[in-house]
């Protein structure tokens, strides 16, 4: 914080920021996991445009940002996401995707030419334990997700650590070493 003065008054203004290596963009507030411990799913409605990403070009180049992570909600649920991604990419931008993993077998070949690493959430190691935690009966599906992307790209599975699945971190990693991350 500095502050400038003048003869009537003190204003205290905020420093700005030299760089900003890394941004964090909520591409949606949607989200298409049922998670117990989160609820962007219920009240999620919004997503970001393209027309709103273009006019923080300038402002990133400004900010020497070198790269974006795409979170949310989903990220993929964005029908633009795609186009965000080709729009930041083309400025020079390196690209990382958080994602449930739930749309990532049918955009596998798409997200690996646009974005250097993936994380998946991914919450349990077996069907049962990550429908208890995710809402769904999804785990083959992201699991067959995983499978796709991780030989294009570098893909890392995250866990948040529960009651529902504390016991399974050993099941987590062997997992993770079978899936090829």
């Amino acid at each position: 914080m500095t502050r400038a003065s003048s003869p009537h008054s003190t204003i205290a203004t905020q420093a700005s920021p030299r760089a900003l290596p890394l941004l964090t963009l909520l591409l949606t507030d949607r989200c298409n996991s049922r998670c117990v411990s989160c609820d962007y799913w219920r009240t999620g409605t919004r997503d970001l445009d393209i027309e709103s990403v273009a006019t923080l070009l300038p402002q990133l180049a400004a900010l020497r940002t070198r790269l974006v992570l795409f979170s949310g909600g989903e990220p993929l649920l964005n029908p633009q996401w795609q186009l965000i991604a080709e729009l930041l990419r083309s400025h020079g931008l390196r690209l990382w995707l958080l994602t449930s993993g739930l749309s990532l077998a049918k955009h596998a070949n798409t997200v690996a030419a646009l974005f250097e690493s993936i994380t998946v959430s991914l919450d349990g190691a077996s069907a049962a334990s990550y429908q208890a935690i995710r809402g769904l009966n999804a785990f083959d599906t992201v699991c067959r997700g995983i499978e796709l992307a991780a030989p294009q790209v570098h893909t890392t599975i995250r866990v948040t650590v529960q009651r529902g699945n504390f016991r399974e971190l050993s099941g987590l990693v062997e997992l993770a070493r079978r899936l090829g991350v």
